[in-house]
């Protein structure tokens, strides 16, 4: 599974639905589907009943809508390609039927992780979008989505029982994780922890900067930018450039130990989301297809030209890493141009 939920059970407890892939080949489809089974009585190939067999694409994330009559899950339409718009639908267990509450033209962004409302009128989800994963709210007649809550980096998320709030984890890039919980209301979020307060207070965390610099075609690249720590305006800093893996993926506004161990040493670290990321719109993330090279380097090439603009980075000191396919880039990156000093591939 693509997903992390890979089996739900109805609120009556009758029925278990789970994910699984019943391809032949299995490991060379993504055709994953949702399959329902009664409780009672033996499992049999009968009793098995795959209810999104009409869409070859994946199919994850079940969850049961506490009335019974629904089963929200995550949907790809394109066999075969994981990195397929991830949209939210709905099957109806009475008319066993399927709708897609978000697509390409209602919201063109990852769905992932999704909560019903109480009432089984609406459902909140998490997404990707411009570098954060917020969590969004949807009616199950498809309006559309309005964001709830944008907090940096939210992991491991549940509604409050009143359904006025919720509960999570968060980080930013300055800011190590602890539990929070927050009022849809747009009030400030309140943490309920502060498990790393001891090393908050000794290290001199830096939060990023962020810029939209012009790609290669008619679009802005967005990315990030973290000065040193014990940052001195009047200095020059030697810059690292880090290029993100998948490629299909995000830099996003995440506590992670790069952002803050390069700075830490002195440099100024910039990560930015070129041809391929997600959390843009799916165009741009089908933008790396058949092409893994060109346009993702001329994209970080323009973004360079004007990290070297930035008064504090010494243009002549620039480096470039990157893991998984960020070490594909910075290899790509060795034979195309001799701007970088040093060159790390991972």
């Amino acid at each position: 599974s693509l997903g992390g939920r890979g089996f739900a059970f109805s609120p009556d407890s009758k029925e278990l639905c789970y994910v699984s892939n019943h391809e032949q080949d299995e490991a060379s489809t993504t055709n994953t589907d949702l399959w329902t089974v009664p409780i009672d009585g033996e499992v049999t190939e009968t009793t098995a009943k795959n209810v999104t067999a009409a869409n070859k694409g994946w199919d994850g994330e079940p969850l049961y809508s506490p009335d019974g009559r629904y089963i929200g899950f995550v949907s790809q339409a394109t066999p075969g390609y994981e990195s397929d718009l991830k949209r939210l639908a709905l099957y109806d267990r009475q008319s066993k039927t399927t709708r897609y509450l978000t697509d390409r033209s209602t919201f063109d962004y990852w769905v992932g992780d999704l909560r019903w409302r109480s009432d089984s009128k609406g459902l909140v989800f998490q997404a990707e979008h411009h570098g954060r994963n917020p969590l969004y709210e949807i009616s199950v007649n498809g309006a559309k989505p309005e964001e709830l809550l944008r907090h940096g980096f939210i992991a491991g998320w549940e509604l409050a029982k009143s359904g006025t709030g919720v509960i999570y984890t968060h980080r930013s890039i300055s800011e190590p994780s602890e539990i929070f919980t927050a009022s849809f209301d747009k009030s400030a979020p309140k943490a309920l922890t502060s498990v790393n307060a001891p090393i908050v207070s000794e290290v001199d965390f830096r939060p990023a900067e962020e810029f939209w610099f012009q790609g290669d075609g008619d679009y802005k690249v967005h990315g990030f930018v973290v000065k040193p720590h014990g940052f001195d305006p009047s200095k020059k800093y030697p810059l690292v450039l880090n290029v993100h893996g998948g490629p299909q993926s995000q830099w996003a506004d995440a506590f992670r130990g790069d952002w803050q161990v390069y700075p830490a040493k002195g440099y100024v670290v910039a990560f930015f989301n070129p041809t391929g990321s997600t959390g843009y719109g799916q165009d741009m993330t089908d933008g790396i297809t058949g092409d893994w090279g060109g346009r993702v380097y001329r994209d970080l090439m323009k973004v360079t030209d004007e990290l070297e603009k930035l008064p504090y980075v010494d243009k002549d000191r620039m480096g470039v890493m990157g893991w998984s396919y960020g070490g594909y880039m910075t290899m790509w990156m060795q034979g195309h141009t001799t701007r970088f000093k040093c060159i790390a591939s991972m």
